[in-house]
């Protein structure tokens, strides 16, 4: 118990510390990584367990790419 404690301390802390170092870029990675498993995620409960087919998933994925593309800039 106390080193799933100590592991999920870790976890939580390491985005602070990187931020804090100045290491943006791997904070940066790590939320992309966690932003598409999150829709992988989704989209395998929609067509995998769902049985649907969505379009419609994708096109909020790319709407949602698009405006932070734009935002970004």
């Amino acid at each position: 118990m106390k080193r799933i404690l100590l592991v999920l301390i870790v976890f939580l802390a390491l985005p602070l510390v990187l931020q804090a170092t100045g290491q943006l870029f791997y904070v940066s990675l790590v939320t992309r990584i966690l932003i598409y498993a999150i829709a992988a995620t989704s989209l395998n409960l929609v067509l995998g367990y769902g049985g649907m087919i969505s379009f419609g998933h994708a096109a909020f994925i790319g709407t949602g790419a698009y405006v932070a593309s734009i935002l970004c800039v």
